[in-house]
């Protein structure tokens, strides 16, 4: 579970659960993105692995939706308990690069006080960087490196910061591609398939001694 009591640069995770996730030996990763105004999907496929993932990668285009997807959480216990430990969120070309979240919502009683303005103004960007199982992924949506044109330039990016995964979306289109050892994922959209693909979402599965491997599940 996440309490989501921590935040930094599009990343939900406490200290511990990052250091947890960078040194596990194996971790399982939900990967999300484009779901373009449906949270229900963020709904689902969270009550179907939230509780037994590690992590969440959220490639962007549906920021909204998944920060609506915590605001409900915060008054429903159930949602709150599939949220996996580590949470990393990256925007779109479709997103807005500020949003406004109360995460105090759920805090109530004498311990917690008045806040006048609990609100908190969350930044996001266009890619991170996540470690797991001490290999380095690259979350982003994609767009800025050209991803519907050619895949060389964001290759270029991962190999250049040493990553071993270069998770992203914005294709809609499901991919898998190893080129020199780095894997290139695209989970494709869970509300709006393109070229024949089905609805979908990826679990990625790292560990330290072994090649990532990824299976993608339909909607």
């Amino acid at each position: 579970m996440n309490s989501l009591e921590y935040f930094n640069k599009g990343i939900f995770a406490s200290s511990e659960a990052i250091e947890k996730l960078k040194s596990a030996e194996k971790a399982r990763l939900i990967l999300i993105s484009d779901t373009h105004g449906n949270v229900d999907t963020i709904i689902d496929i969270l009550g179907r692995e939230g509780k037994k993932s590690d992590g969440v990668l959220f490639s962007g285009d549906g920021l909204a939706d998944f920060l609506n997807y915590i605001t409900i959480s915060q008054y429903e216990k159930e949602l709150m308990e599939c949220m996996p430990p580590v949470a990393a969120l990256v925007m779109g070309n479709c997103d807005s690069k500020k949003y406004v979240l109360n995460l105090d919502a759920r805090k109530t009683g004498a311990d917690f006080g008045f806040k006048k303005n609990p609100e908190r103004y969350l930044e996001f960007f266009e890619f991170l960087f996540l470690e797991t199982c001490r290999k380095k992924i690259l979350l982003t949506h994609g767009h800025e490196f050209y991803v519907d044109f050619e895949l060389n330039t964001l290759l270029n990016f991962a190999r250049q910061q040493d990553c071993s995964v270069a998770v992203f979306g914005h294709t809609h289109v499901p991919l898998l591609k190893e080129v020199n050892g780095i894997f290139l994922i695209n989970p494709g959209s869970v509300s709006r398939p393109r070229m024949g693909s089905n609805k979908s979402y990826g679990i990625l599965t790292m560990s330290k001694d072994a090649k990532p491997s990824m299976e993608f599940k339909n909607l």
